[in-house]
């Protein structure tokens, strides 16, 4: 039979319930580990039960619980012995759950109904949860019985909830789909730098930089969360990251979504459980280390150009894990210091840098870095080959000139394409053609795959060879313009880099419209 309980966190208000079925031969001992789970607690402190009504009656209580381990208080009934149905006879049958004799957060459970176990249905079994409980050890910040601020909806509560309870019978610590990286080390890296908030210090602006040891990238982090809209840390890898970071700040007309596309960096952000996905969730309960509260859980993602954010690899969680936990030094002699962060535009900036010593340890030491530090050439842009044949290039060449301005652009939509199970999604291309002054779309192309400068020539070739002539005027980004330069030449008087295409950027404004 099952048995379908209603368990409420006494003194609340408004209450803390979750409505359970379970195996009425489940013992007491594994009925508590379905409360834990299902009131997230740690179990971290004694516990016990207290029979108060058994058999339509008001007893006198009685203890079911753990054998104390010098045998002085020990209960009348082992929990580990005890079953559910020997002492819940009947409907409304109650009996209370004390967890933690510090905190004594007290649970009342009351036998709802006797049910006939259902075909396909998987017990325990959380019908609903009202309500998030307390974190543990802070029973003095709920002493007037105010329920704690709400993060997730009845829904998601009792699916999470759910999820937690299809591994009741597994292993409590999975075996790692990753064993050869140390991710519980990063969870609790990220936990700590949780519990500094430099956010209520730093600036998202305020770049530091830390020097790989192995192989001497170039980390530049920024600290999220003083505008209170998302707290974490993001790290900017190698020149190609301090280029996107770069484009980030100096952003113009683009969207959220255009600026993620040009993003060589991982993030890790503190989020509410409800937003983890479940590959994020199962990485956390794997390595056992627990998180509570609103903006406490930690998220890693990985962002490249032309690809959905997605799960770090392992050289990536290297990478955030090194910055992660350099930053308590650097932040520590910031204060102490009183070193003044920088701007991603000044000439200097506060790093922590690896030196070896004479027995071949590193020793970190923390210190302003100039430009130098970088040794790249920023001032040349990137050359691109050229992808068509150069007999297509002299036969559009020679098409005559219509008087006509037109846009063209090239850019990635965001309409992830997922080829294969398993695999990272990428973000399609569509090259479009505007006509300025009416404003028509003479040309639009949707592009799979990553090359994305060989399908912008391809693409603009296609738009002249269907047109038979040549606007007097193309204006394009400064990122097509570079990834049409190998074939400027015959163009050049036509072609024009400017730094607002306003006729796009309508064209994209209905575009985000209509993939809302």
């Amino acid at each position: 039979m099952i048995y379908q309980f209603k368990v409420q966190l006494i003194g609340f208000r408004p209450p803390i319930w979750r409505r359970l079925q379970v195996d009425a031969d489940m013992t007491f001992s594994d009925f508590h580990r379905v409360l834990q789970t299902a009131f997230d607690w740690e179990d971290y402190h004694l516990h016990t039960y207290r029979m108060t009504r058994s058999g339509g009656k008001k007893i006198e209580p009685f203890e079911i619980g753990t054998v104390d381990e010098y045998d002085l208080f020990s209960p009348l009934y082992k929990e580990e012995e005890a079953v559910l149905s020997d002492f819940f006879l009947k409907e409304k049958d109650r009996a209370v759950y004390t967890y933690d004799f510090g905190d004594d957060w007290n649970h009342e459970i009351v036998l709802e109904k006797v049910l006939a176990p259902e075909n396909g249905v998987s017990y325990p079994l959380c019908v609903k949860a009202m309500r998030e409980a307390p974190e543990e050890d802070s029973r003095g910040m709920y002493l007037d019985g105010v329920s704690p601020e709400e993060t997730m909806n009845t829904a998601d509560l009792t699916r999470y909830i759910n999820e937690e309870l299809e591994h009741f019978l597994e292993p409590e610590f999975p075996e790692q789909k990753e064993p050869d990286f140390d991710w519980p080390r990063l969870l609790k890296a990220a936990k700590e730098l949780n519990q500094l908030a430099p956010w209520n210090i730093l600036e998202s602006d305020d770049i530091y930089i830390i020097v790989d040891p192995i192989t001497e990238e170039r980390l530049f982090c920024s600290v999220l969360g003083k505008a209170s809209e998302v707290y974490g840390l993001a790290v900017y890898i190698g020149k190609e990251g301090f280029e996107s970071l770069l484009q980030i700040m100096n952003r113009k007309t683009e969207s959220e979504f255009e600026l993620s596309q040009k993003q060589r960096a991982v993030l890790l952000s503190f989020v509410n459980r409800d937003e983890l996905e479940k590959e994020d969730y199962e990485l956390i309960k794997a390595a056992g280390i627990p998180f509570r509260g609103k903006n406490q859980w930690p998220e890693f993602r990985s962002y490249l150009p032309g690809y959905y954010p997605w799960m770090i690899d392992r050289e990536e969680a290297r990478l955030l894990l090194l910055a992660i936990e350099q930053f308590p030094y650097l932040f520590q002699d910031i204060k102490e210091k009183k070193l003044i962060p920088s701007g991603l535009l000044e000439e200097e900036w506060i790093a922590r840098t690896p030196q070896l010593s004479t027995n071949g340890d590193i020793i970190w030491k923390t210190d302003y870095v100039t430009s130098a530090i970088l040794n790249w050439d920023l001032t040349n842009k990137e050359e691109y080959p050229l992808y068509i044949s150069e007999l297509d290039v002299k036969r559009i060449s020679k098409y005559k000139k219509d008087k006509s301005v037109v846009e063209f652009d090239c850019f990635p939509v965001n309409m992830p394409v997922q080829e294969k199970a398993g695999d990272r999604p990428y973000f399609p291309n569509l090259t479009v053609a505007i006509d300025q002054e009416s404003g028509m779309v003479l040309f639009q192309e949707m592009q799979s795959g990553q090359n994305s400068a060989e399908q912008c020539q391809l693409a603009f070739v296609k738009f002249l060879q269907n047109r038979h002539t040549i606007p007097t005027e193309i204006w394009v980004s400064e990122t097509v313009y570079e990834m049409l330069f190998p074939i400027k030449i015959p163009f050049a008087s036509s072609l024009i880099e400017a730094e607002v295409l306003p006729g796009m950027l309508e064209f994209k404004h209905l575009l985000e419209q209509m993939q809302m």
